[in-house]
């Protein structure tokens, strides 16, 4: 089976698959001379499971090699000696370079328990035990040194699940660079206590917590619906499923998942209550296809009193100073957006990594808060101005300042950054970027709106999905969250790969989903840079990403860090600004949107229009009310 892993890693599927078949032939009790019955049976069962897992990689190794054979016949029949041109070249290697992109995993199984929803979890074989059946998931990530055995003394002990439990989280929080091996034993020990108690649901939940924290959620939902199977009253198993089931555009099932929670615990760590509250929220951003031209919406887009141009930034509305124009002159209006803004080396990256960065601000929490010296679980990640670059986002956000903004990190305090991974089905709710209200700080003027906000916001796109990046022409005041109280513009920015849009971090803003039967998923990172004002902790602060187990691999060797570096260095080709597209007519809107909150919904474009424009949308709402078309 070894020299079978081998071949299949030397991408040759076939011949993995007949070493495969051979095995079962070879592996006779009569070859194991002077094995122990015990011992035999105990390698026959790790075999079954390693042999399946095996199988169904070597099946889908052949079925990935078949299809990329097929489609080099299919190019190099089509190429029939043309040659492309260098735009063409350049596009098909960028294309190649692109990773693939993962098949989430959809449950398919009976129902769990109380619920219609199907399992995850492999079924019982014919003359399986359940024993047997958690041995073949433990199996199925098959990479053990030594594989874990149950424990027949901790069967006799009182308290020896807490006590697997325990011992598994110190050592994931005990994983460092120096201690790389802490993973492998925290897994080993998780395991363990599956394999002696298989019918104890918290047991299978803390194997499936462990593959939440090491970032593969394909693993952890089928030890969470194990978890539901034998406890269906496990809320925190319902929690972890659902948010899963939300992060691949199921949101009916994840709902009903978060619904379930809720009944078993109305508080289980919060989590259930607040994912589901967002989940809502995003939910009920559309836009629809009717006409909202009335004389009642004319009135409410005219009738206001604030209809100037916005007042400038501020950091801070009772610490005020006098900010100089950007340096970029094309961000004199507050908003715009570029292609290529970086190398496709350092985007590639980026592509790579930004699932393990959304990941990280769900499962940070079980490792940085519980050590005194931690701060706390965080919300976003920061990047001192004086700190250098490690990560691929790090480098970025240097880049993007220097060759976007036209400024260097000593003009501002930091930069806070972090992943968004979010179904193209949903929209985001609408919101300011702004430090949040201290607690021992609870003065008067803090009522309406924060007052510390970043200077500029971005946001990275590194898909085509999804649906524009609005940002409203709307700010708060010390008077009132939102001036002015109906927006009188807005700015929509559809998402491409290697596109930057940049904006005024006082500015409202949020997402709108055009495409709503998809299981795409929109890509991105955000980057907020702050002039003065560090954002305080535990939300956002700069940690150590060698102490989480999935996130140690996010820092760059040297090598890899000056290869980025270069590229960047290399770009030649500048930044290309986005032509503004403005709409100010009324006939250019014929459907309407309230963005989720407004009590009127405000006129729009179609969906078919935004993506058939330039990419960077202006509406302008004012204009076509006074228009007579």
């Amino acid at each position: 089976l070894d020299h079978a892993v081998g071949v299949l890693h030397s991408q040759r599927p076939q011949a993995a698959e007949a070493v495969v078949r051979e095995a079962p032939r070879v592996c006779k009790p009569s070859r194991l001379a002077g094995s122990a019955p015990r011992r035999w049976a105990s390698a026959s069962e790790v075999l079954a499971g390693k042999l399946a897992a095996l199988t169904a990689l070597c099946g889908t190794a052949r079925g990935s090699a078949a299809a990329s054979k097929k489609s080099s016949s299919s190019r190099t029949s089509s190429r029939g000696g043309t040659k492309l041109s260098p735009k063409a070249t350049t596009q098909k290697l960028q294309a190649r370079r692109k990773p693939p992109r993962k098949q989430a995993m959809v449950p398919s199984g009976p129902p769990l328990p109380g619920s219609t929803l199907p399992s995850s979890a492999p079924e019982l074989q014919e003359g399986d035990s359940q024993r047997q059946r958690v041995q073949r998931m433990i199996f199925a990530d098959f990479d053990f040194d030594t594989p874990p055995e149950p424990s027949k003394s901790a069967k006799q002990l009182s308290g020896a699940v807490e006590a697997f439990a325990a011992v598994g989280m110190k050592k994931l929080c005990e994983v460092d660079l120096a201690n790389e091996k802490s993973r492998l034993e925290a897994r080993k020990v998780f395991a363990q206590a599956a394999l002696t108690f298989p019918k104890n649901a918290e047991c299978l939940y803390n194997m499936g917590l462990f593959y939440e924290i090491d970032h593969k959620p394909e693993m952890m939902i089928r030890w969470m619906d194990l978890a539901i199977e034998m406890n269906p009253k496990h809320a925190m198993a319902w929690v972890l499923r659902s948010k899963y089931m939300d992060h691949i555009g199921r949101t009916e099932e994840a709902l009903s998942g978060y619904a379930i929670a809720k009944s078993l615990d109305p508080n289980p760590h919060g989590q259930a209550e607040t994912q589901e509250a967002e989940l809502l929220r995003n939910q009920k951003i559309r836009i629809k296809p009717s006409d909202a031209w009335n004389p009642a919406t004319t009135a409410l887009i005219t009738g206001g009193s604030d209809h100037g141009e916005l007042p400038p930034w501020q950091e801070n509305f009772h610490e005020p100073v006098d900010e100089v124009p950007p340096k970029q002159p094309l961000l004199a209006d507050g908003v715009m957006a570029w292609d290529g803004v970086l190398s496709e080396e350092l985007l590639t990256k980026l592509e790579a990594v930004v699932d393990d960065y959304y990941r990280f601000v769900f499962t940070n929490g079980w490792v940085y808060s519980r050590r005194p010296e931690d701060q706390g679980a965080l919300g976003t990640l920061w990047l001192p101005a004086d700190a250098p670059p490690t990560t691929a986002p790090e480098l970025a956000a240097r880049c993007l300042l220097d060759r976007i903004l036209q400024e260097s990190p000593e003009d501002y305090a930091g930069i806070e950054f972090w992943g968004r991974v979010r179904s193209e089905q949903l929209g985001a709710s609408f919101h300011y970027d702004t430090e949040c209200c201290p607690e021992k700080d609870l003065r008067p003027e803090w009522v309406h709106g924060n007052p510390w906000r970043a200077r500029w916001s971005s946001v990275l796109y590194l898909t085509d999905e999804g649906g524009p990046t609005v940002v409203l022409g709307q700010r708060s005041s010390l008077e009132s969250a939102s001036v002015p109280a109906v927006p009188q513009q807005a700015h929509l920015v559809m998402p491409k790969r290697n596109r930057l849009v940049v904006f005024r971090a006082d500015l409202f803003h949020g997402v709108l989903p055009v495409d709503l039967e998809t299981d795409r998923m929109r890509k991105i990172f955000v980057f907020n840079w702050w002039r003065r004002h560090v954002p305080s902790a535990p939300h956002c602060q700069r940690v150590d990403l060698a102490r989480h187990c999935a996130m140690q691999r996010m820092q760059l060797r040297s090598g890899d860090l000056l290869k980025f570096q270069n590229a960047e260095a290399s770009l030649t080709a500048k930044p290309r600004p986005l032509q503004r597209q403005r709409f100010t007519r009324r006939s250019e809107m014929p459907h309407s949107t309230d963005f989720g909150y407004m009590p009127q919904a405000l006129p729009m474009p179609s969906a078919q229009q935004l993506h058939a424009s330039t990419g960077l949308c202006q509406i302008d709402w004012a204009a076509a009310a006074s228009s007579e078309d």
